[in-house]
């Protein structure tokens, strides 16, 4: 049996039993009784069996509705969660409209709280921000997504000052999902800018921390160097440039499936600017295909 299906034992195991106390104590164990529901929830969408998770967690957000009409304060907090893992779940179900019912309710109470203690839940007000800026960006509503990633942000920013080396990842991936969406938004010298920024941050924190760190770097080169193609603001140069340092900082991590879908973009990337496959391999010594996959 995997560590899945050990720890899903476990949890079914204690469900049944914080089930059974609860009828007798439902005061005392209903809330073991969410929890559980809400960490079975998280161990389901590890597995990607969203329809079960999903049960799980709305189940667990209805005993925690409950809870909060009589202790809000202890249990508000607890219902914003398993909103956001639910508008989670259905934005990966792809139910856009009630994962945005999800994410707004969150917020809603997310804001509430942060207004009585700002250091506890201003981070969730921003997590929930930079959630709702994707799924509005997965709707093809820009303008919302840029809204709730601008404010993300702004939170984010005002956090790295007291606790940069918390927070300051958050602002470079902030950074780069901005970049992206103006990019869409063909609004290209705005998302170079904010890529730019994201790269400043990055480059610090991966001198710190490279294992962590160098994926997201090697990522956000490879958006700048994609951008550096388009027409408005083309530069060939820059383009391989960024490029080529992604490829240099991805080839020791294929191991890792998406950084090696990274390298892939990367090789395409100077292909697309008349670099030569044979140069490249020679350059960096790189075995192709990656996956038995070629490079374009």
């Amino acid at each position: 049996m995997n560590a899945y299906g050990e720890a899903l034992d476990t949890y079914l195991e204690s469900l049944e039993i914080y089930r059974g106390l609860s009828k007798e104590n439902p005061s005392v164990y209903l809330p073991a009784v969410a929890a559980t529901l809400n960490n079975l929830g998280n161990l389901h969408s590890a597995m990607n069996a969203y329809g079960e998770a999903l049960n799980a967690c709305l189940e667990s957000l209805e005993i925690r509705r409950g809870l909060s009409k009589e202790n809000p304060s202890v249990y508000l907090p607890a219902v914003a969660t398993t909103l956001n893992n639910v508008g989670i779940l259905h934005k990966a179900m792809n139910a856009y409209s009630d994962a945005l019912d999800a994410y707004v309710e969150s917020l809603e109470i997310l804001r509430g709280l942060s207004k009585e203690n700002p250091s506890v839940y201003l981070p969730a007000v921003a997590m929930t921000l930079n959630n709702l800026g994707n799924l509005h960006y997965d709707m093809k509503g820009y303008g919302d997504a840029l809204d709730a990633y601008v404010e993300s942000l702004e939170i984010r920013r005002g956090l790295s000052k007291e606790n940069p080396s918390v927070y300051l990842p958050a602002v470079a991936m902030t950074l780069n999902n901005v970049g992206i969406l103006h990019s869409a938004m063909n609004a290209y010298g705005k998302a170079l800018d904010a890529y730019v920024e994201s790269l400043e941050i990055l480059r610090v924190l991966s001198k710190g921390n490279p294992s962590v760190y160098l994926p997201d770097l090697a990522g956000t080169l490879l958006n700048v160097g994609i951008l550096y193609l388009r027409e408005e603001v083309m530069d060939q140069q820059k383009s391989i440039n960024s490029a080529m340092e992604a490829v240099e900082i991805l080839i020791p991590l294929t191991g890792i499936s998406y950084c090696r879908n990274y390298l892939k973009g990367a090789v395409k990337v100077l292909l697309a600017n008349g670099v030569n496959i044979e140069d490249i391999k020679r350059k960096f010594n790189l075995q192709w295909p990656l996956d038995n996959e070629p490079p374009v």
